[in-house]
């Protein structure tokens, strides 16, 4: 069951590495400059190890680590307090230590974390901070932040339409959700200026299943 008493990423854990690896491919077909985009994913970040970011170039973003035994997200939203309650166990107490390497990354330091949550691949829900008895205001704030990975194409179109200020094709947006193989068409439904060659490196890294030679699967 889930624990309401978190502030959740709503995709499940299992779900949730192949939905940011659909945004990382969305975000470089439409965004050729690597420092406008929204959504990274590296499919390669350590033995084991995938690495997703998300970061609106405001102060909000948010870093999601998959290794073997599941699922760790650091994230920071510029509207909330950065201090925590003194009835709050210390963060590294409560990160199961399946995580706690990851905690010595720059990107995953809780130094300016805001909210953080994680899941093993077993789980139903998550767990994370803040809890229950956070405010209203600080758990809308982390709401706002992970309500991209609801899983639904829709949000994306909304959000990116917004951001990238261009119409964009629905059923083009529902292939990479639902991880088509990457190809010519799909690529020029959504950005006409863009090509597989253009795309090749950044396409591998992410691990986006492909017709490229060496793409994903």
């Amino acid at each position: 069951m889930v624990n309401e008493g978190f502030v959740m990423a709503p995709c499940r854990p299992r779900k949730l590495s192949r939905l940011c690896q659909a945004l990382a491919t969305l975000d470089a077909i439409l965004m050729p400059d690597w420092d406008l985009r929204y959504h990274s994913f590296n499919a390669h970040w350590g033995e084991g190890e995938m690495m997703a970011s998300m970061r609106n170039g405001e102060g909000d973003n948010c870093f999601i680590l998959f290794n073997p035994h599941g699922v760790f997200v650091r994230g920071h939203a510029v509207g909330m307090r950065m201090e925590r309650p003194s009835t709050e166990p210390s963060l590294l107490q409560t990160v199961p230590a399946e995580f706690h390497a990851a905690l010595q990354e720059p990107a995953f330091s809780f130094e300016k974390a805001t909210f953080c949550r994680w899941a093993t691949w077993e789980s139903e829900g998550w767990g994370g901070w803040p809890a229950r008895h956070s405010s209203h205001g600080d758990r809308n704030e982390a709401r706002r932040v992970l309500s991209i990975l609801d899983g639904n194409p829709r949000t994306y179109q909304a959000w990116a339409e917004g951001y990238y200020g261009k119409a964009l094709v629905a059923s083009a947006i529902d292939a990479i959700y639902a991880h088509r193989t990457l190809e010519s068409d799909l690529v020029h439904a959504l950005n006409p200026d863009r090509s597989m060659t253009d795309l090749a490196e950044e396409i591998r890294e992410i691990g986006y299943p492909s017709t490229l030679p060496g793409g994903g699967s």
